[in-house]
């Protein structure tokens, strides 16, 4: 494999080979670091921080971002595997810069479509697959116990519609067959007469 010397490169009196220069391509992207320009100079960085030793309080502190990105991620991903079709669009997340440079995601949403059917049967299912979604997560935050509160709120009121559905069917129903017996009875005392 050819080597290229690394005065094309800032890695002083290293050999760097065309494998090597694609995995730092693939590090620089995965790291969510947006190219910005250097107040001291016109080239183009990469936003990573200059190699510099970090204080404890900063490991600790990165450490920190990596865990709560870490759960962050585990969180909004139990909600999307929960809510399947319901799901509109993916995670969206809100960073933060640690001391090493990196954006951690440290909040996050997943739009999900709460709003009831056309025909109560299929928004009382509906409501099961949202607050299961709401519930999905390790530990549900207090807006996820809301939204499945919503959807408890939502199904039962597609449970009432729907038995006052059946209620008027039943009614008219029973209706009907009365109106039978009644005829069927008239016919029976015309008979008789």
């Amino acid at each position: 494999m050819p080597k290229i010397k690394s005065k094309q490169f800032p890695f002083k009196d290293s050999f760097i080979g065309k494998d090597s220069i694609m995995s730092i391509a693939g590090v620089i992207s995965a790291s969510h670091q947006p190219y910005s320009y250097d107040n001291e100079s016109t080239t183009k960085s990469s936003g990573m921080r200059e190699a510099k030793e970090l204080t404890p309080e900063e490991e600790k502190k990165v450490e920190e971002l990596k865990d709560r990105d870490e759960e962050v991620r585990r969180h909004e991903q139990a909600h999307i595997a929960a809510a399947g079709q319901y799901v509109r669009g993916g995670a969206q997340y809100d960073y933060k810069r640690g001391p090493d440079g990196n954006t951690y995601a440290v909040g996050g949403e997943v739009k999900i479509d709460t709003s009831a059917e056309k025909d109560p049967k299929a928004t009382i299912q509906k409501m099961e697959v949202v607050k299961r979604a709401a519930l999905a997560p390790e530990h549900p935050s207090a807006q996820d116990r809301r939204v499945a509160s919503e959807a408890d709120a939502v199904a039962m009121k597609a449970q009432r519609d729907l038995a006052q559905t059946i209620s008027q069917s039943e009614g008219i129903s029973q209706l009907a067959a009365l109106k039978k017996a009644n005829n069927d009875t008239s016919h029976k005392i015309d008979l008789a007469a």
